[in-house]
């Protein structure tokens, strides 16, 4: 079991997750590992429906701005899903958080990489999949690679933040 006197690492890297939970500090601390953690943290996710809460939890986190975690809850299903029908879907949907991760961090380089790599994987699931219409997304990355065009920094916080929209419950896919 984990204790609060741990090593510098745990505790930065618990310090970083510590936002994510309404568990008290002393229980985080004795989450042994990320799957763990990413699982507790989509269980508060009780609104999903059809969803499972960690699709769910992705879009209600990206559009709070928390893309790094958004990022971390999709990858947890993303790994229980790699080589299925929807592994490049997910994948796409990670990769669109980390473009704003980079964006954030002023990494313009590597955000350009991820929408192109975001947006190619997009084009392989048509228009619609897991209740979520793709076009709005691809406007989403449409509008931010044109707003980075040929810049060397950006003040990511002058636009208004980026919003997905929800996956509709009643859409089957």
């Amino acid at each position: 079991m984990r204790t609060l006197r741990e090593t510098g690492r745990v505790v930065k890297k618990a310090a970083k997750w510590k936002l994510l939970l309404p568990l008290p500090a002393q229980e985080w601390f004795l989450m042994s590992d990320k799957k763990e953690r990413m699982r507790a943290f989509a269980a508060t996710f009780s609104d999903s429906g059809r969803w499972d809460p960690r699709y769910w939890g992705y879009f209600i986190t990206f559009n709070q701005g928390r893309y790094f975690e958004a990022h971390d809850v999709l990858e947890d299903l993303w790994l229980e899903c790699r080589k299925q029908r929807l592994d490049t879907f997910y994948k796409a949907l990670i990769q669109l958080a980390g473009v704003f991760v980079h964006l954030q961090k002023q990494r313009l380089r590597p955000a350009r990489a991820l929408m192109d790599l975001s947006q190619g994987y997009l084009h392989t699931h048509g228009t619609m999949v897991e209740g979520l219409s793709l076009g709005p997304v691809h406007a989403l990355l449409d509008q931010w690679r044109v707003r980075i065009a040929g810049l060397e920094s950006l003040d990511f916080h002058q636009y208004p933040p980026p919003r997905l929209p929800l996956p509709e419950q009643g859409v089957d896919v």
